[in-house]
């Protein structure tokens, strides 16, 4: 099989560039960026995570795979997700998604050796904050939704200038929990972006002294001159072929 350590440590850099960069721009420039135009890069950055993760190599055996304890949904694709919800039903499933997650977090942190405990400890405690923004938003449309009522109530009596308030009151309420949310869930997604590049980097790392110490690859000893060793541990760069 062959993996492209270069292609995968660029992919993984260029994302979280974009997060970096977007988060100075979104503080620099303020509203002169479109609110399109944050959802978009939102999206591509949502997109391009989560291709990676699906794509991430896992060790066992003798076949070149990444170990990872992590839960079939992130914290930073649940953290998209919330950011994108917009009901109250949305944003229960995102819960409902989140509970598992942490659930099967905690199975794992207690099944785990000393030394996947501590990584193990700080997705649950990710993921135990991401509840609590959940929470949060709940809260927010209640009152969002208060806000709603009373501007209906106000039209129903003709009381432009309370309708116009209310309206205005409602609109700002929601650009700040929009923007709140979206530069939320674009720190866990380059969070979720680093973590994977440190997980990989420890795979093939891993996956490399255990095919030095191989018989037989000792046995190959110097192959046309080359330290197959010392090729698959200097991965920077080079397609490694196993």
């Amino acid at each position: 099989m062959k993996v492209t350590a270069n292609n995968w440590q660029s992919d993984v850099n260029n994302t979280l560039y974009k997060a970096a960069s977007l988060g100075d721009q979104t503080e620099k420039e303020g509203e002169k960026i479109s609110d399109s135009a944050k959802e978009n890069d939102f999206d591509r950055l949502s997109d391009s995570l989560e291709a990676l993760s699906n794509q991430s190599p896992e060790t066992s055996g003798g076949d070149f795979k990444m170990k990872s304890s992590k839960p079939d949904d992130s914290v930073g694709q649940l953290a998209a997700e919330l950011a994108r919800a917009e009901t109250r039903m949305d944003v229960q499933q995102v819960s409902s998604k989140a509970t598992r997650a942490l659930i099967n977090l905690k199975m794992s942190y207690a099944a785990a050796d000393e030394g996947d405990q501590k990584k193990i400890a700080q997705m649950i405690r990710r993921m135990e904050k991401l509840i609590k923004r959940i929470n949060k938003k709940l809260q927010h449309l209640g009152k969002e939704e208060q806000l709603e009522l009373r501007r209906k109530r106000a039209a129903k009596q003709k009381d432009t200038q309370k309708e116009a308030e209310l309206r205005d009151e409602l609109i700002v309420r929601r650009k700040k929990r929009h923007r709140d949310e979206r530069n939320y869930a674009m720190k866990e997604l380059a969070q979720d972006g680093k973590e994977s590049t440190q997980d990989l980097v420890s795979g093939l790392t891993e996956s490399s002294q255990a095919l030095s110490s191989s018989p037989d690859l000792a046995a190959l000893g110097d192959f046309g001159g080359i330290d197959l060793g010392a090729m698959m541990g200097d991965f920077g760069g080079i397609d490694m072929i196993v």
